[in-house]
């Protein structure tokens, strides 16, 4: 099957088996089509869906009691410690392997979210903001250590200080050097 597109790869197929554990914990589903599976309890729904395009496999989870917050299988990687595998549909066993991954964190990790515990959904989407927190900071901190060395030869210290003091609580010891030193020169 080398020409099929990515949500003719067994997804869901994949779904309905791997996610049947969800029915043992009062969960209903509400549609179900190639792309996507929506299932709901009391006051948690799941949504699994497979973009058409690419066939990256993803998921949502909302809580009614917590208002319009959701969590994506990103964050609750971060809130259960769980690496992330990357879930794209290259084949079939993989859109296997993935689904069944993404159900195993489901239910290894995430049983009192899924019950509908709203502890241990904010618990969890407190974790998933401070990880979008540190993977922005990571991304700023990238693009800065890419800018400082010509904005150093340059000399153009208050470019520095501009570009380096906002993330100044995480630089290195020689970036933090270099901030100090840049701040005494443009000050002159």
């Amino acid at each position: 099957m080398p020409n099929a597109s990515p949500i003719d790869r067994g997804f869901a197929e994949a779904v309905r088996r791997h996610f049947g554990f969800l029915h043992g914990l009062g969960f209903n589903v509400v549609s179900q089509r190639g792309d996507a599976a929506r299932y709901f309890s009391a006051n948690v729904s799941l949504e699994i869906f497979q973009d058409r395009r690419v066939g990256e496999i993803s998921m949502e989870l909302r809580n009614a009691n917590v208002g319009a917050s959701f969590l994506t299988a990103e964050g609750l990687s971060d809130w259960s410690g769980v690496d992330l595998i990357p879930l794209n549909a290259g084949s079939r066993q993989y859109t296997d392997y993935a689904v069944s991954w993404l159900a195993q964190l489901l239910k290894e990790h995430c049983e009192a979210i899924l019950r509908g515990d709203d502890a241990a959904w904010r618990e969890a989407l407190d974790r998933a903001r401070s990880a979008g927190r540190r993977y922005t900071i990571g991304i700023a901190l990238s693009q800065m250590r890419s800018v400082v060395p010509d904005l150093w030869k340059s000399r153009s210290y208050s470019a520095l200080v501009d570009l380096m003091a906002p993330l100044e609580a995480h630089l290195r010891p020689s970036e933090l050097r270099k901030l100090e030193i840049a701040r005494r020169r443009s000050a002159r």
